[in-house]
């Protein structure tokens, strides 16, 4: 009876390894479909091989955090599109609140700070370039580094 108990829970273990490895053989790392600046290292942002999907950003430190920003614009043919000035993101964050703290690199003064308490959020960000961003939700903090167009 104890050797069947331990088959069964090592073939459980085994299936579900199999199953993690295959969820993920999906997720590939996308480029950008225009130029970055090569003194911007962005923050890897992910999507789907199986076709048009919607990228995301894992916040550092990734799957530590629990914060990921979601575009609201499909991607397709392993590349993405850079966040515009104004653009729709989804956040998924461990708390309903997230603050964000954000810096243009190079500047001291522009700057992007809010709190969201809605699934669905604008991002204005007041000029292009490469932003650092500090999330914070549930008491967790994230960063994320991006180009914005």
């Amino acid at each position: 009876m104890r050797q069947s108990i331990a088959w069964v829970a090592a073939l459980s273990c085994a299936i579900a390894v199999f199953a993690a490895q295959r969820g993920e053989a999906n997720v590939l790392e996308l480029q950008p479909s225009q130029p970055i600046p090569s003194s911007c290292e962005v923050t890897p942002v992910y999507g789907n091989d199986t076709g048009p999907a919607l990228p995301w950003i894992d916040a550092e430190p990734r799957g530590v955090s629990g914060i990921r920003l979601t575009f609201a614009r499909a991607a397709s043919h392993g590349d993405y599109t850079p966040l515009d000035t104004h653009d729709e993101v989804i956040l998924r964050a461990p708390s309903s609140s997230v603050s964000i703290s954000g810096k243009l690199e190079g500047s001291s003064t522009t700057s992007l700070a809010l709190v969201r308490t809605q699934e669905y959020q604008t991002l204005n960000f007041p000029q292009s370039g490469c932003w650092d961003l500090q999330l914070q939700a549930g008491g967790r903090t994230g960063y994320i580094r991006l180009w914005v167009r």
